[in-house]
């Protein structure tokens, strides 16, 4: 193989960063910061909320209240340009890649402006007309609403397309490129002057949305869907989803606004007088309709607001004929240049004012050194055949799903796009696809796209097999010391319905090996890991298990988990024989039935002794359990990202619960028979409390029937890793607390900076403050506890160094820890401290009141 080039490096980490939708390349021009403020130039007062930019191009900011403004830009375009109502636009020149201040003063129309408000004495909602206006906006939304139809229907068409911005000239000209050539004819840089634009994706759909007020049922049908391919590298429905959530469809009239993963305060909420400011500008006509135009600026520019225009119809309805949006400069949003939308609506034959077509524009960098480098992003939607209170059959409304794809959606041939299509694609567009075919046959791109595919997946692909994952290829833990892991799974070229996947790892320490295999059937088309899974799976694993210590986000044997707090002297020795069926409904249904033999062997301190038989059972005395097992679980509205080798959660605003049931039987080395049944349920759901952020809520409870050893029982979660577990507690010893009936809560509330950013100085770090507390309540029956039946159950695990017991029950009272943290930190670390606040006694060894966890998570 050659050797790789810097270039290559380069290449595969823009590929790598572009699956995150954070892409920066290479820098080809130096920085240029303008800086300054817009007077009137007869009164020499300051003009408030001015606009400035470059010419020619969306890049800018709006004058504050006091006429400063600030930004900064990576083209090479030389004017710049400052407009204001009832003032002459000014131009003036700037020194590309210098940091430098500039100051307008804008001459005068004499424009008699009637509208415009500026209070003497500072800024009041009392007595605004202003504020009275958006008043009567926000009373009329409702009205103004589609949603106060009783039906309504039309057709939509979007497209997108994510550009690579700037590419300097030492990637086009590396060795690494030689091949990729061609794809640079396709750059353009008239969309946007001073940008060098590289088409880097492209996705069209045209759907029919239909809605019925009295169940609140609004449905999507995908007629067609039509993308660029990223073949081996990233899987394009993943793509898709994830710009789907960065580009949420905006609705002024919510009082939150969803983009780039966050939730804004609409300028329409009833919250925005306490959060915006609002100046009645002028009046003018918009397409022959005569409107107010409305400026609104946060009253705290790091607040998640926006500043812009509404258009009000200047009639009784209060309608909103036109919206501009940005982002206030300070807001705490990574990995962002700038961000504009902009909304038509149109009135039609019923007097009905309804979104017409909207643009968004999103710049992607990665921060103040590299702006204007990285992805530039734009979603273009419109609608038509609108059609009002006319009722359809019921199955268009029936069912949870929101969004179907009608059949073969994503076959559609080119006659239907010619049709299907609002506006007609521009010669540059209509080569994207072909382009990106062309990409896919270069031999050098498969080479790039096996490493950046092991990069993200973790496994190095061979063709029909995979080796992985890397993370677990060396850990650590005090009882089988350095344990070191090898591990494969087939692919799609191997077969696309039967999968095959094990490993084999060994304990230097406990000189034992470890091993797992297992075959998946999948039914349905896809393939093991897309959604709707619908698959069978055997598998046999002989490995150790840490008790309760269920890690969501890390594996077992990751090597981050090598490094732990406390004392870890307990696990078990398990041998799982499973045969399980995984189906899922497009219905957001599912459930999972298992059945499974295992043996459980003590490791560490642990030791399956009772009181009165501690000569008779020895530590490699097994635990033998035959259990079957089923889960349901539901989650409305679900979305997924879709990578080529895994599947992720998208968190939204709908509930996620699940129900499990298990009965089984068990023996021990002494002959007893353990018969037992359990129920458990927990719910998921997330609360947007814009502009406060939102909140997270995990309520859970279970029971279990039946006489049975504490194995069996309920162990509940421990992290003993420095890793930051939301779900588990992390405070909690493995094994500290067991039960056969509890209850727990766990609420985080993320503040998303709401309040650090406020703070000087502080601010220009843009943490994030958040707390959690979260804490578990339940019991033991008294015939599941070895402190009373002493002959039949297996002692609790005892401390080595004081003999006294290790774990306990929580009848006393509930386990609670709390926390504070802050997020954001050098725009990917979360950092907690922890306080546990009961069972924090002498009685508990090995507990520390106080802790800090860390978590690494890139994030907008």
């Amino acid at each position: 193989m050659r050797p790789l080039n810097f270039a290559f490096f380069k290449i595969i980490t823009a590929f790598f960063l572009l699956n995150l939708v954070l892409t920066p390349l290479s820098i080809g021009q130096s920085l240029t910061v303008v800086s300054g403020v817009v007077k009137d130039s007869a009164t020499k007062e300051v003009i408030p909320f001015a606009g400035v930019n470059m010419v020619g191009t969306t890049v800018g900011a709006t004058a504050d209240e006091n006429g400063a403004f600030s930004f900064s830009y990576g083209g090479g375009v030389r004017n710049i340009q400052a407009t204001a109502v009832g003032f002459r636009k000014q131009i003036l020149k700037v020194e590309v890649g210098k940091t430098q201040t500039i100051n307008f003063e804008l001459e005068s129309e004499n424009t008699i402006l009637k509208e415009v408000v500026i209070n003497a004495g500072g800024y009041r909602n009392k007595g605004n007309p202003a504020v009275e206006l958006i008043k009567k906006v926000i009373a009329h939304k409702n009205l103004n609403s589609l949603s106060n139809h009783d039906y309504y229907q039309y057709n939509k068409y979007e497209k997108m397309q994510l550009n690579l911005a700037n590419i300097g000239d030492n990637i086009k000209k590396s060795r690494i490129m030689k091949n990729f050539q061609f794809i640079f004819d396709k750059t353009d840089t008239t969309l946007v002057k001073g940008k060098s634009l590289l088409p880097a994706y492209m996705q069209e759909q045209v759907s029919d949305v239909f809605y019925r007020k009295s169940t609140d049922t609004r449905k999507e049908y995908i007629l067609g869907d039509k993308q660029s391919e990223f073949e081996g590298l990233m899987d394009a429905d993943g793509i898709g989803t994830r710009l789907q959530n960065l580009y949420a469809n905006v609705d002024i009239y919510e009082n939150s606004i969803l983009l780039m993963n966050t939730r804004f305060l609409s300028p329409i909420s009833p919250l925005s007088p306490t959060f915006y400011r609002f100046y009645i500008m002028d009046t003018s006509l918009v397409d022959g309709k005569r409107c107010i135009n409305l400026a609104f600026y946060p009253r705290s520019k790091s607040d998640l607001t926006f500043v812009g225009n509404l258009f009000i119809t200047d009639d009784s309805i209060y309608a909103v004929r036109k919206v501009k949006l940005s982002l206030p400069e300070d807001v705490n949003i990574n990995f962002l240049n700038s961000l504009a939308l902009e909304q038509d609506f149109i009135q039609l034959p019923d007097s009905t004012w309804t979104l017409n077509r909207d643009e968004i524009i999103i710049d992607f960098g990665l921060g103040d050194s590299l702006r204007g480098y990285g992805i530039y992003g734009k979603r273009v939607t419109s609608y038509k055949d609108h059609v009002f209170n006319k009722a359809l059959p019921e199955d268009i409304y029936a069912g949870p799903i929101l969004i179907i794809k009608r059949p073969k959606h994503e076959e559609q041939a080119e006659d239907f796009w010619q049709k299907g299509r609002h506006e007609i694609l521009s010669k540059d567009e209509s080569g994207v696809y072909q382009m990106f075919d062309s990409i896919q046959h270069v031999p050098e791109y498969k080479r790039i796209a096996r490493v950046v595919g092991f990069l993200t997946s973790e496994y190095w692909d061979f063709g029909k097999f995979e080796m992985g994952p890397y993370t677990t290829l060396v850990s650590n833990n005090a009882i089988e010391g350095i344990r070191t892991r090898v591990g494969f799974r087939t692919t799609r070229a191997f077969n696309q319905k039967l999968k095959f996947e094990g490993y084999v790892a060994y304990g230097f320490k406990d000189q034992e090996y470890k091993y797992s295999g297992a075959v998946v059937y999948q039914f349905n088309k896809s393939f093991f890991n897309e959604f709707p899974q619908n698959a069978i799976k055997l598998s046999y694993t002989r490995d150790v298990e840490v008790p309760g210590q269920s890690l969501l986000i890390l594996q077992a044997d990751n090597f981050l988990t090598s490094f732990r707090r406390g004392v870890f002297d307990k696990l078990y020795y398990k041998k799982t024989l499973a045969l399980s069926y995984n189906k899922e409904f497009e219905s957001s249904f599912s459930y999972l039935a298992m059945l499974q033999n295992f043996h459980l062997r003590p490791g560490g301190v642990l030791d399956f002794l009772s009181r009165n038989t501690e000569n008779v059972l020895v530590n490699d005395g097994e635990l033998v359990a035959t259990e079957a097992l089923i889960n349901f679980r539901f989650a409305p509205n679900e979305s997924f990202f879709q990578g080529k080798t895994i599947r992720r959660r998208i968190t939204n605003k709908h509930p996620i619960f699940q129900l499990q049931v298990r009965a089984g039987v068990a023996n021990d080395a002494n002959n007893h028979e353990y018969t037992y049944q359990s129920i458990s349920a927990d719910i998921f759901k997330r609360f947007y409390l814009t502009p406060f952020g939102y909140t997270d809520l995990i309520l859970e409870g279970g029971r279990t029937f039946g006489k049975v050893p504490y194995p069996l029982l309920t162990t509940h979660r421990a992290n003993q890793s420095y890793s930051l577990e939301q779900a588990s507690f992390n405070l909690m010893n493995a094994m500290e607390f067991v039960s056969d009936k509890y209850v727990s809560l766990n609420l985080t509330h993320y503040f998303d900076g709401f309040l650090l950013n406020k703070i000087p100085l502080i601010k220009k770090l843009k943490w994030r403050e958040i707390i959690a507390v979260k804490g578990v309540y339940g019991g033991l029956d008294a015939g599941n506890d070895p402190r009373i039946d002493d002959v039949n159950l297996f002692r609790f695990p005892k401390d080595p160094e004081t003999g006294r017991p290790a774990t306990y029950s929580l009848e006393k009272e509930p386990y609670v820890e709390a926390s504070v943290g802050i997020s954001n930190i050098f725009k990917c670390i979360r950092l907690d401290l922890i306080r546990r606040l009961t069972y924090v006694n002498n009685d508990h060894p090995n507990v520390s009141p106080y802790g800090v966890r860390f978590k690494f998570r890139v994030e907008f």
